[in-house]
């Protein structure tokens, strides 16, 4: 059968079909199979960058089809001279968009709001995240699915399939599926990207509510398999001087309680694969912000997200079974997640072990959204934080309205929150709230906000950045594309302003910054310059780097900088940056340069080098931080990584070498080796840390 070419309006949902067939199809990323032979492919695909609804260079053409047990998704992607094809990462969950690379994204409720997103590029590389939003801080790329994919490059051409089993997903139980769906291909060195549905200026491949509609699925079951995870552990450390053995197991469960719900549970829970932070040198009177990187904690992270203002967070899962960084131990811990009809709910319970500095505890975090109009929401959140002599409770509501066609095709969100907290002691200033409208557009970006976060405010679940203030926040871009052979894209920020003010309305500080001019060239590498007028009032001593002290008061200045940004397309390509400008009475010289070499698609480095100079009267400092990481990737499933660090800050080398083994689908094998040096008197080792860790995938 021939391939179906079509053309839609701007405002019309596109259709693809899916086809049952009666038996597998074997993946070697070969378009001959019978079964896709008798499949009518879709090659209506259009740029969405960098030229919105232009054709395409090279033909892509994309199949559907399922089984009771699987849906499979073919794409064929034309190219006249493979050999050119951009492929170095091999690495699972590695940087795909460097290379050529096909992506898709189901909506299997149809909501408009919540995804799976898989890709790969010509050389099978998995990688796969939920989305839930439609922009990037909602993109949790840490998730992993159990699936398969296979690519393979032919003369003319080059193909990737995949299979994802129907247990992987969640949907409606219902006898006719109506899932929304969406395909991406990028040909990279023609820093082109072509996208099946929403090829228009302000559509991305995450906005879901510009998605297609994956039609003929019928009668299926996602079943209620059993995945069961169990590990062992088993290590050996040298720390201060004093040794010792270590020994762990424990177990993971996921079960489907229902094609919609999931439940996750896990015991003596484990963070030997979590992998090591790059330790930076804070030189501001906040703390730092480290993302999740734990399994149990990431699938449905976005939905139990709550942001409030001042980067404040309702929810920060990090609070349980870490303190200080260091880790606690957690006894065993349970989530339900799922969605039914318009309602979206997840629940959370953990119990962490008693220790010498934090008593045994329980967390309990519970989330619901409720869907109405086109991808609008309102929302409860609510947790609770429990040992034997005290509780900390938190509450909040949320209501967001997210519209696509606002004066025609243009983007806009209007969202508000309100939360608060309770101990059983504190009953006043404990409220936190934010109101945000967004007009994120292609052309134009206006975003404005003013939220407050009083100062009893103390969610225990979450993260507090900085409270006691009212934060105000406007920043308007204008970026106009030309596509004429030397500029792609150009844009200007002439205004981005963000002030804070106590509750009497004294200015706490202030900071205008702009960007006169980005520009980005066709080759897509970038350069931007930046101005920042800034004001801050400490109202209390604080100490930064070397113990220096930066005394309460009022200090101005202005900053200046420059960055230049490449194509990570190019086999050796980062970023290098220079700032100058004033620092709390004095004066800060700042060098960033970070590079990263994909020598091949097996081995690759990359190396960061960041000082700050700074001069007060009568004294001076500089702070150096450098790390550089390894990767050696025999194939798919076998990588190994090493990653060096220091700073003259804690003075230490950390090497941190991590092998990791994918035997089967949903299976680990980890060595993880740890190494401290001391630089503060000379090279002195210090603590060495060596785990081996097997988690094996059972499904039942």
């Amino acid at each position: 059968m021939g391939e179906l070419q079509t053309v839609f309006a701007q405002n019309e949902k596109k259709e693809i079909f899916a086809k049952k067939i009666e038996s597998e199809i074997y993946l070697d990323g070969s378009d001959n199979d019978k079964e896709w032979a008798s499949i009518p492919g879709d090659s209506s695909f259009l740029q969405i960058d960098p030229d919105p609804g232009s054709p395409p260079a090279f033909k892509t053409v994309v199949k559907v089809a399922y089984t009771e047990t699987d849906v499979y998704f073919l794409f064929i992607c034309y190219d006249p001279e493979p050999n050119k094809l951009v492929t170095r990462e091999l690495k699972y969950d590695g940087f795909t968009s460097g290379d050529d690379n096909v992506k898709l994204i189901i909506d299997t409720f149809g909501d408009e709001r919540n995804g799976y997103w898989f890709a790969t590029n010509p050389l099978s590389v998995k990688n796969d995240a939920l989305v839930s939003g439609r922009s990037y801080n909602s993109f949790n790329e840490d998730w992993d699915a159990i699936w398969e994919v296979k690519s393979a490059i032919h003369p003319d051409r080059w193909c990737a399939e995949f299979r994802i089993p129907l247990s992987s997903l969640k949907f409606p139980g219902t006898s006719i599926q109506k899932w929304g769906v969406n395909f991406q291909r990028g040909i990279r060195r023609l820093s082109q990207d072509v996208i099946w549905s929403g090829a228009v200026r302000n559509g991305f491949l995450l906005d879901l509510t510009r998605a297609g509609n994956l039609k003929g699925i019928e009668n299926i079951q996602r079943g209620n398999p059993i995945y069961l995870l169990p590990y062992v552990n088993v290590g050996y450390e040298e720390i201060k001087s004093s040794t010792n053995s270590t020994f762990k197991a424990g177990l993971d469960l996921k079960y489907g309680l229902s094609d919609a719900f999931t439940l996750d549970l896990t015991l003596n829970t484990d963070f030997a694969q979590v992998e090591a932070d790059i330790a930076e040198i804070n030189l501001s009177r906040f703390p730092l912000f480290i993302p999740e990187k734990r399994e149990f904690f990431l699938e449905g992270n976005k939905l139990f997200s709550f942001d409030l203002a001042s980067n404040n967070m309702a929810f920060y899962s990090r609070t349980i079974g870490i303190s200080r960084g260091e880790g606690i131990p957690i006894i065993g811990g349970l989530k339900l997640t799922g969605t039914s009809g318009n309602l979206e709910a997840g629940f959370l319970s953990v119990q962490t072990e008693g220790t010498s500095s934090k008593k045994t505890t329980n967390y309990i975090v519970s989330r619901a959204k409720y869907s109405f109009f086109d991808n609008s929401h309102a929302g409860l959140i609510f947790s609770n934080t429990q040992t034997f002599e005290k509780y900390n409770r938190l509450a909040g509501v949320d209501l967001s309205f997210n519209f696509n066609n606002f004066l025609g095709d243009q983007n806009l969100i209007v969202t508000t929150k309100l939360a608060g907290t309770f101990d059983g002691k504190i009953t006043q200033n404990n409220l936190a709230g934010i109101l945000e409208v967004e007009y994120p557009n292609d052309l134009i970006n206006i975003y404005s906000s003013y939220g407050f976060t009083q100062e009893n405010f103390n969610p225990e679940t979450g993260f507090i950045f900085n409270k006691g203030i009212n934060e105000f926040q406007f920043s308007a871009g204008y970026a106009p594309r030309f596509n004429d052979g030397l500029l792609r894209r150009l844009r200007f920020v002439p205004v981005n302003v963000e002030f804070d003010h106590d509750p009497q309305g004294k200015i706490t500080s202030f900071e205008y910054n702009i960007v006169p001019l980005s520009v980005t060239f066709e080759s897509n590498d970038r350069i931007d310059f930046e101005f920042s007028r800034e004001y801050d009032r400490p109202e209390r001593d604080f100490t930064i780097f070397n113990n220096t002290v930066i005394k309460q008061g009022e200090y101005y200045g202005n900053v200046y900088g420059i960055e230049a940004i490449s194509n990570p397309a190019r086999a050796l390509y980062g970023s290098i940056g220079i700032e100058s400008g004033d620092f709390y009475g004095g004066t800060r010289y700042t060098y960033g340069v970070e590079a990263t070499a994909a020598l091949s698609s097996k081995f690759g480095f990359s190396l960061g080098y960041r000082v700050n100079d700074i001069k007060f009267p009568g004294d001076e400092l500089q702070t150096n931080e450098i790390f550089t990481r390894f990767k050696y990737t025999l194939n798919v499933n076998m990588a190994s990584f090493l990653l060096l660090q220091w700073n003259n800050e804690i003075n230490e080398i950390n090497l941190n070498y991590k092998l990791n083994i994918k035997p089967s689908l949903g299976s680990d094998i980890y060595l993880v080796i740890n190494k401290i040096l001391s630089t503060q008197d000379g090279l002195v080792s210090k603590d060495f840390v060596v785990i081996l860790k097997v988690s094996w995938m059972f499904i039942i």
